[in-house]
């Protein structure tokens, strides 16, 4: 790895230019490889790398170097790889809450046996999208914003607390509480 001189950290935390893009041209290869050994698909490297570019744009004027606590390389590869299990965490979650929709729609409709394979697929699209545009409304402007950013846009859920200025719980508990609603809408119109 290479070293990394304290005179250039503080110009990165100052947000200089020229040693951002240095910066971004110098480790940009050394976090596509760290990326790329993590196991992350090919066609997800650069929107990963793009994310801990942001990360580290956001966090740099914060840090504060102590060679002690480990070398300014190693704090890197942490944000590097930290912002990968984010990322796989973001995923597995849209995919659950996918896979959950899926099974009560198709479930469903599977029972009553009345539509056909192609039919379910573009039934499960649309009763999801009339879910949600029938719940958006009647739910919490707050509580609608913390699942639409995090369960719809996939936003990393501290990202969202900070944004509508909120606890990361309290991201997690509207999304779940909007998630089962939907849920109970599409069961209550496929009973119907």
């Amino acid at each position: 790895m290479r070293t990394t001189h304290t005179s250039f950290i503080l110009k990165l935390k100052e947000r200089n230019p020229e040693s951002w893009d240095e910066f971004v041209s110098s480790y940009h290869s050394l976090f596509v490889s760290i990326i790329r050994r993590n196991g992350v698909p090919e066609r997800d490297v650069g929107d990963i790398l793009q994310e801990v570019f942001v990360r580290l744009y956001q966090v740099l004027p914060r840090f504060n170097y102590q060679r002690s606590k480990g070398t300014f390389n190693g704090w890197l590869k942490r944000v590097v790889v930290n912002t990968i299990t984010d990322w796989r965490r973001k995923h597995s979650r849209q995919e659950q809450f996918l896979k959950n929709c899926n099974t009560a729609i198709h479930g469903s409709a599977l029972q009553r046996n009345r539509l056909t394979s192609e039919s379910v697929l573009t039934s499960r699209v649309d009763l999801f999208e009339e879910a949600v545009s029938a719940l958006r409304d009647r739910v919490n402007r707050q509580t609608w914003a913390c699942f639409e950013e995090h369960a719809l846009k996939g936003r990393n859920a501290n990202d969202v607390a900070s944004e509508l200025s909120t606890s990361v719980n309290a991201v997690y508990v509207n999304t779940s509480r909007v998630m089962s609603q939907i849920r109970e809408y599409c069961l209550e119109r496929i009973a119907t």
